[in-house]
């Protein structure tokens, strides 16, 4: 595994992680349901510019690799009627979920480790394991260059 862009003490979790979220409904969500295929994990908070960004870039990388990448936004707000507003408002190709404890979630305990910049995004491979964890707003190009190293293209088979 390695890393787009993260602190030096940051170290990547062996193996499979496990993702538990909530839907817009309440209901819990594994990403464990979802493997088989490369997933792209983007965490925001809805006030953070930056976020809003990658956003705008994972929705592009969604459309553009389709049936080949499964995407998620993860809204790490304390308020998890934000994360409704922010789907409403900003109508991504993709899942919106919430957490419903964000210290425990981007804590040092949690799935990926400590969440200190956001946004902060995880690439998982089809097994669940962590590829690639960006802190911040990956460098032009990286997120497509590692995206087509996680779910290449069929062409030319």
């Amino acid at each position: 595994a390695s890393c787009a862009s993260s602190p030096a003490n940051t170290s990547l979790p062996e193996g499979k992680v496990s993702f538990r979220f909530r839907a817009m409904d309440g209901s819990p969500v594994s990403l464990a349901a979802q493997r088989g295929k490369p997933e792209a994990v983007l965490m925001v908070v809805t006030w953070n510019d930056p976020a809003l960004l990658e956003v705008a870039r994972f929705s592009q990388m969604q459309e553009r690799f389709g049936e080949r990448l499964t995407t998620f936004v993860v809204v790490l707000d304390e308020d998890p009627r934000m994360a409704e507003i922010f789907r409403d408002t900003y109508d991504p190709p993709f899942e919106v979920l919430r957490v419903d404890d964000m210290a425990r979630y981007s804590g040092a305990q949690g799935p990926i480790g400590p969440i200190g910049i956001l946004p902060t995004s995880v690439l998982l491979d089809a097994d669940g394991r962590v590829a690639v964890r960006s802190d911040g707003v990956w460098p032009e190009g990286a997120l497509f260059e590692a995206l087509s190293k996680l779910a290449p293209s069929d062409e030319g088979k």
